[in-house]
């Protein structure tokens, strides 16, 4: 799942299988890092990139906040029994 500002268009599903390392070539492009200049056991080929789900060239999305019943906290503050 990815929450950016910068997705490519909202409700946009990728159908390509990715591994943990496309994060990585991601974090690298964006920063202009060199290549593998992040460490990982998952190291992805340097063409995965998530670059289909993301779009840097436009302005962010706005943010939309979401719906809710709450009108309290769902959880409730408690005292620390420890002290």
């Amino acid at each position: 799942m990815v929450i950016s500002p910068y997705v490519t268009k909202r409700g946009y599903i990728s159908k390509t299988q990715r591994s943990q390392g496309a994060i990585l070539n991601l974090v690298e492009d964006v920063f202009s890092l060199p290549p593998n200049a992040l460490q990982g056991d998952d190291r992805a080929n340097g063409s995965d990139d998530l670059g289909d789900m993301f779009d840097f060239s436009n302005a962010a999305l706005p943010w939309v906040p979401l719906p809710t019943t709450y009108t309290t906290p769902p959880v409730k503050q408690r005292a620390c029994p420890y002290g």
